[in-house]
């Protein structure tokens, strides 16, 4: 089961409208309180981006959750799938995002 440690999970405003979609490893994520670390973790993570798309990634999610949170809304975070191998999770991940 290691090689399919993989999951894809969304975030969401008030468990409704997601406004992003990530690929995680391990269980970690079921242990977060706060799902924004979980998206920068996935973020720092990705072998695909190079550090100037990163940095954009990251600013861009940053903006969005504050905005959320300045309006009173909540974060949540819903697993899409998990038990994945890496190459099924991106999969499912561009899927998701589609």
């Amino acid at each position: 089961m290691e090689n399919n440690k993989y999951y894809v999970y969304m975030l969401c405003k008030d468990g409704k409208v997601p406004f992003y979609v990530g690929k995680g490893c391990g269980l970690r994520v079921l242990a977060h309180l706060d799902a924004a670390e979980v998206a920068f973790e996935s973020i720092e993570s990705d072998d695909l981006l190079s550090e100037e798309q990163k940095e954009i990634k990251r600013k861009e999610l940053t903006e969005k959750i504050q905005t959320i949170l300045s309006v009173g809304e909540k974060l949540e975070m819903v697993i899409v799938k998990w038990g994945l191998s890496s190459y099924e999770a991106f999969m499912c991940e561009s899927a998701v995002i589609n």
